[in-house]
């Protein structure tokens, strides 16, 4: 009996938890740029220049779907999307990579809400929230849109005679989100 009052009281204090933990959701308009660029440097840290190359020039890239908790740290790599092939040891790596490192991504909103809609959709997102266990799905593409400017930089700097090489403009975007 004593057990059982335990658990409960656990599963009590587990949903008392998750209801007043803030949810971290943004409406900036660069939440996606900020989300590759953590996904960006968190590949570039673990596989290295090469396997980030590799996917910078994959036709879509990588998308990668997360369970993260109401502050945004991943709790669970969900998929791995890409048209190269994965391997399941390369998922198993990133996901170790992602949970030692304690990486968090912003649960990213389109900005042009008004305030009276952002709070309205912020109600319901802690309700999915606590509806879901306290998880929710994200999705995180790399490069997404961090290469988005790279065509229109690269002939502007060919005009000035200039090389733009596509991994140095994604090593300055990494740096700047």
């Amino acid at each position: 009996m004593v057990r059982f009052g335990m658990i409960l009281g656990f599963i009590f204090f587990a949903l008392m938890f998750c209801a007043f933990t803030p949810v971290r959701i943004s409406f900036d308009v660069n939440c996606h740029i900020s989300n590759s660029a953590i996904l960006g440097r968190l590949l570039l840290q673990t596989f290295g220049e090469k396997s980030v190359k590799k996917w910078m020039d994959a036709r879509g890239g990588l998308v990668l779907g997360v369970k993260v908790d109401s502050l945004g740290y991943v709790t669970e790599v969900v998929n791995v999307v890409s048209e190269q092939k994965i391997s399941e040891s390369f998922k198993h790596q990133l996901e170790n990579a992602l949970m030692r490192s304690k990486t968090y991504f912003s649960i990213c909103h389109k900005a042009d809400l008004s305030e009276e809609e952002k709070e309205r959709f912020l109600r319901e997102e802690e309700d999915v929230f606590l509806h879901n266990g306290c998880r929710i799905v994200s999705y995180i593409a790399f490069p997404g849109e961090l290469m988005e400017n790279y065509e229109a930089d690269k002939a502007y700097a060919a005009q000035k005679r200039l090389r733009l090489p596509k991994y140095n403009y994604l090593l300055s975007q990494l740096k700047n989100y």
